[in-house]
């Protein structure tokens, strides 16, 4: 399994479990590959962690009528960014859209230009 895993022209190389499965034709259960995959750093560390939680439902009838606004903190890497502190970030519910502006101050005034830019 190893040598198949870790060449790259194989069929099954740094695939997942029914890859291996497949290419072995059924010689090694799926349970066994799955546990020898999980002492490979290849297969473990590159694999994305999915995680099934449930949301609250957004019902939006008209449009406008609900946004999100954040505050991303940008202080620490002014210097690269032009002299922008602060990045705002919108998002609209209704078209399920996102827009970022940056931003020099996080007061009333920052926020304002900010939206009004953004209608």
């Amino acid at each position: 399994m190893n040598k198949a895993y870790q060449d790259p022209s194989h069929v099954a190389s740094f695939g997942g479990v029914d890859s291996l499965y497949r290419a072995g034709e059924g010689q090694v259960s799926k349970k066994a590959i799955q546990k020898w995959l999980q002492g490979v750093n290849a297969y473990t560390l590159h694999k994305p962690v999915r995680k099934k939680f449930r949301t609250n439902r957004v019902i939006v009838y008209a449009i406008d009528q609900q946004w999100q606004a954040d505050l991303v903190d940008l202080i620490s890497i002014k210097k690269f960014n032009k002299g922008f502190r602060y990045i705002i970030t919108f998002y609209r519910y209704s078209i399920q859209a996102c827009m970022v502006r940056a931003s020099q101050g996080k007061g009333r005034s920052g926020y304002h230009k900010c939206i009004e830019s953004y209608i």
